[in-house]
């Protein structure tokens, strides 16, 4: 198997936890371990239903997943805000040059130069 393909993405610690657990069950290595689409359409038409129904644990989780959301999102914009606009002021004359190609590239094409101005206003909601 692929070394890259081994590696699963984070799941983000606001998902509510019925969703990791199917993102999981997609993720298995066995492909006759993971869910079909039909299956997927019945789990997914369940919480459809429940998602509005405040005595379900489906809308527990999707509230609760939403004030985490929200509270991440307030503890992470100034800091990703503060860390963009360093970046962009780094470079004496605002641009950057890409130019090193992964070792074990089998395609290559020429260097693109990528700028970014100073004119550019930074908005992040």
């Amino acid at each position: 198997m692929n070394e890259f393909l081994s590696e699963e993405p984070e799941i983000s610690e606001h998902v509510p936890k019925f969703l990791v657990d199917v993102i999981m069950k997609c993720w298995n290595a066995k492909a006759e371990d993971r869910p079909t689409a039909k299956e997927l359409v019945h789990v997914f038409g369940k919480w459809i239903d429940e998602k509005d129904d405040e005595n379900s644990e489906i809308y527990f989780q999707i509230k609760k997943g939403d004030e985490k959301y929200e509270e991440c999102k307030s503890k992470n914009i100034s800091k990703n805000t503060s860390s963009i606009n360093a970046l962009i002021n780094k470079s004496d004359d605002n641009s950057f040059k890409f130019t090193q190609t992964h070792p074990q590239a089998i395609y290559t094409s020429r260097n693109l130069d990528f700028e970014i101005s100073s004119d550019i206003e930074l908005k992040l909601d």
